[in-house]
């Protein structure tokens, strides 16, 4: 199950080749033509998802729009002595974070993201922990 947007419209798809997709066993997903309790909480489930995404997506958008984000890249030095890389993704830069004005903080605060981008910056420091876990 995912959900299908067009504009503001969201529209429930169900993957039909899925091999557990059958008539005779399992949930229904309508019950004298309106949706089950089933399928009920299955939207419930896939509108908590869609609003996690947007909310996601707009958290991201404020981060880019600050400039706070920087490529970085891990070296995973594992025990048989071979180099791993890990790359591809972006955290908030502390120098960056540190020139951010003060009507800029209070407006993340405000949207709940201060504290999230301050557990971030504060996690970073265990690099070192997560990596030697990994080795």
């Amino acid at each position: 199950f995912i959900f299908s947007q067009t504009g503001e419209m969201l529209t429930l798809c169900i993957d039909g080749a899925f091999a557990g997709l059958n008539r005779d066993k399992g949930e229904p997903l309508f019950v004298e033509g309106k949706p089950s309790a089933f399928t009920r909480q299955v939207v419930a489930s896939c509108r908590s998802y869609q609003d996690g995404h947007t909310l996601t997506t707009a958290f991201v958008k404020e981060l880019k729009r600050l400039d706070l984000l920087v490529p970085v890249e891990a070296a995973l030095q594992r025990r048989t002595d071979e180099t791993k890389r890990v790359g591809g993704f972006r955290v908030v830069d502390h120098q960056r974070w540190t020139k951010v004005a003060d009507d800029d903080i209070l407006a993340l605060r405000r949207r709940g993201w201060l504290e999230p981008i301050v557990l971030h910056l504060a996690s970073q420091a265990n690099w070192d922990v997560i990596l030697t876990a990994m080795a």
